[in-house]
């Protein structure tokens, strides 16, 4: 059926400018903290109850977060910062079982 459409033109320094606006950078690095904390405190506990020594020479903080501008959007992200971390998340893949917390 011609003529029954509708031409979408994005106006791309806009969209730029939303996608690097301080609120957008708080919330991500808000969210990015839950998550942190969310995989720290099973981190922590899970460890706790298999090996009572076990953090008295590790961090506790096996889950970092870090942010940056990208080329095309600022970003946040959560790591496996220690080794212990990564077994853990290997394991009992903490990351995206702590996802939910983001959306609640």
């Amino acid at each position: 059926m011609p003529g029954n459409y509708v031409t979408f033109v994005p106006n791309m320094p806009a969209f730029d400018l939303v996608r690097r606006l301080p609120l957008l950078r708080k919330e991500l690095d808000k969210r990015a903290e839950r998550l942190a904390a969310a995989c720290n405190a099973d981190f922590v506990a899970s460890h706790e109850a298999h090996d009572p020594e076990w953090a008295e020479g590790d961090s506790l903080e096996g889950y970092r977060t870090g942010s940056w501008d990208g080329k095309t959007r600022y970003r946040a992200t959560v790591i496996t910062a220690t080794q212990h971390a990564i077994n853990d998340n290997l394991r009992d893949k903490t990351l995206i079982r702590h996802l939910g917390v983001l959306y609640g």
